[in-house]
């Protein structure tokens, strides 16, 4: 766990504003990209944002439990009090086809503050934050509580083979030899050679240097 935060006895916008800050400060970052920068999401803010909502709206007020918010290097986990309303089974709650509110007077301001959008759509967005990951949310629904899991984003590169995508997300931006990749992976050190290949001829990974010394990078 990164960080530990006891958040009591504020408003919930200031709940909400509070695990956003905390979010930023270990999952977002800026990087320089030529002559820009650009902001880097290990997990989609979007998604966060949502499940952060999510929990304040639709939790159960009633019960001494408080919402939690645990961050990991590889995830975060946002769970609320409540389970389901009555009514309302796992398959409606992802799909979005039915919005009952648990707390209609929240939930609509809320909305009127931009905070969510259209009633019932935030795990769908939640999703379509992932839209592009290998790694996906999950969405863990028990009797008295709801877990939403974020994991760290694993892009999917287009165009190559899914081993290709494997030692992608091994690449950083500081260079690696071919050893290190295949000590990471279940591949011979001749298949990482060829996957590296398929990932420089699709602009995805350079090359620096030659003989022994060769070590890679990923291009952007």
């Amino acid at each position: 766990m990164l960080d530990r935060i006891q958040v009591e006895k504020v408003s919930i916008l200031k709940l909400y504003q509070d695990a956003l800050q905390k979010y930023r400060q270990y999952y977002q970052n800026e990087v320089i990209d030529g002559a820009y920068r650009r902001k880097n999401e290990q997990i989609p803010e979007d998604a966060f944002r949502e499940a952060i909502a999510n929990a304040i709206v639709h939790r159960t007020w009633d019960v001494n439990a408080q919402i939690k918010v645990a961050m990991f290097a590889d995830r975060i986990e946002v769970t609320s009090p409540g389970g389901l309303l009555k009514g309302l089974s796992k398959e409606e709650y992802m799909a979005g086809q039915l919005s009952i509110l648990r707390n209609a007077i929240i939930a609509n301001i809320f909305f009127r503050l931009g905070l969510i959008e259209q009633f019932g759509t935030g795990i769908q967005r939640i999703i379509a934050a992932y839209a592009n990951s290998k790694t996906q949310p999950q969405f863990l629904i028990y009797e008295n509580s709801i877990k939403i899991v974020l994991p760290v984003v694993k892009m999917k590169l287009q165009g190559v083979s899914e081993d290709a995508n494997e030692v992608y997300s091994i690449l950083q931006n500081t260079p690696l030899s071919s050893s290190s990749i295949s000590q990471e992976t279940s591949f011979s050190k001749n298949k990482v050679l060829n996957l590296l290949e398929e990932l420089i001829q699709k602009g995805y990974a350079v090359k620096l240097g030659n003989g022994h010394s060769t070590k890679y990078r990923r291009s952007k």
